[in-house]
């Protein structure tokens, strides 16, 4: 695998001095690339032409072009006609998120949702004879599925309340054995440090989450853009934003949050 991904960066670089009009991010063997069609055309075939003195084969097959004009289709289509390679002007999946209209977004969260939600409806029967191994599997695990996607998809925060609902009337009343008020539902929103539970208001946390993780990113996006292919962020860049995420979180999570419920 190391010499695999050696032979990668040395594709990478070439594609990048080759066509400078293109921008392009890997995640290990997954590539993706933006610009203007024909430059996204010529990319791509010397991608396929490159990729296999590399070994890397490229499968049109599971290849998308995603579109930002609906207009530009049919010129798509036919730029792209000797290749079998899908073409959609709604959207994609792109390692693990989505990108694409806020509509093809939201329907993608919205099935999402609608699994997740069936999933809470079991975690809740198996609270009823095991509310803290039910707990424990929320909040060491499961959470984090919603964590990333509100992460990465903007704009998508009303999108969980049937998730938060779920939690706010069937997880935490089976574990406690009873109904809980609104004051409660804050409470155990807090980290266990601050006397809470850890279970995240989805929908209230998504603009926050999304803007710490942008923050987080920031070093390495502005590298991306730039196509710095063979740099690095700074360690006291990385250093710093870390930090500045540490005391929102820090600030955010206190009991001063609960004034307005008191």
């Amino acid at each position: 695998m190391p010499f695999y991904a050696i032979s990668v960066m040395v594709l990478i670089s070439f594609l990048h001095d080759a066509y400078d009009m293109v921008k392009q991010v890997w995640f290990a063997d997954d590539s993706t690339a933006a610009g203007k069609l024909r430059a996204l055309l010529a990319f791509f075939e010397m991608l396929i032409s490159e990729g296999v003195k590399y070994g890397y084969h490229v499968n049109s097959g599971k290849s998308w072009l995603v579109i930002k004009d609906p207009c530009d289709i049919e010129r798509a289509t036919e730029l792209f006609k000797s290749h079998d390679i899908k073409i959609t002007s709604d959207g994609h999946r792109l390692l693990g998120a989505v990108i694409g209209s806020t509509c093809f977004r939201e329907e993608y969260v919205n099935i999402k949702v609608s699994t997740w939600c069936t999933e809470l409806e079991n975690l809740c029967s198996i609270a009823k004879s095991q509310p803290h191994a039910a707990y424990a599997a929320f909040v060491q695990g499961y959470k984090h599925k919603f964590t990333f996607y509100i992460r990465t998809i903007p704009n998508v925060a009303h999108l969980f309340q049937p998730v938060e609902e779920i939690i706010c009337s069937k997880f935490l009343p089976t574990i406690f054995g009873q109904d809980i008020s609104q004051l409660d539902r804050e409470i155990y929103a807090l980290p266990i440090r601050n006397g809470g539970l850890g279970i995240p208001r989805i929908p209230e946390d998504a603009d926050f989450e999304r803007n710490t993780s942008k923050l987080l990113c920031a070093p390495l996006s502005a590298l991306i853009t730039i196509q710095a292919c063979n740099q690095l962020p700074q360690d006291d860049a990385i250093t710093n934003v870390k930090s500045q995420v540490r005391s929102l979180r820090v600030e955010r999570a206190t009991t001063s949050s609960l004034s307005g419920s008191l």
